[in-house]
């Protein structure tokens, strides 16, 4: 089971101790449902408690996860919270590529477009 996040919104005025965030679940490419955090500490939010279920389930099949020296059994939260890891790299590696053909055409003497001053 792949699960991954797509229209993601992130308010980080809105962050307290996790991620404020609200996205589309999506689950082997098709849209199951959504999920949101008020970023204050608390589990996510699911539209749709069969599909956390679902996920749930899925999780108690993955092997124990160790953070901080601590072993803990994946469940639909922690896999969302890695889709939502993916989802924020993939974001800035996207950004840092576009800037990198910027400056890849301003050292050739192109132009790169004008600023809105």
């Amino acid at each position: 089971m792949k699960v991954e996040v797509k229209n993601v919104k992130i308010m980080n005025s809105l962050s307290e101790e996790t991620l404020c965030f609200s996205a589309s679940v999506y689950v082997d490419g098709k849209r199951c449902g959504s999920v949101s955090n008020r970023g204050n500490g608390g589990c996510h939010e699911w539209d749709d408690n069969l599909l956390k279920q679902k996920i749930d389930n899925y999780a108690s099949t993955l092997a124990e996860e160790e953070w901080r020296g601590m072993k803990a059994q994946p469940d639909a939260d922690y896999l969302v919270d890695r889709a939502m890891e993916v989802y924020l790299v993939d974001k800035e590696v996207a950004a840092i590529i576009r800037l990198a053909r910027l400056i890849r055409k301003a050292r050739a003497g192109e132009e790169v477009g004008k600023f809105k001053g």
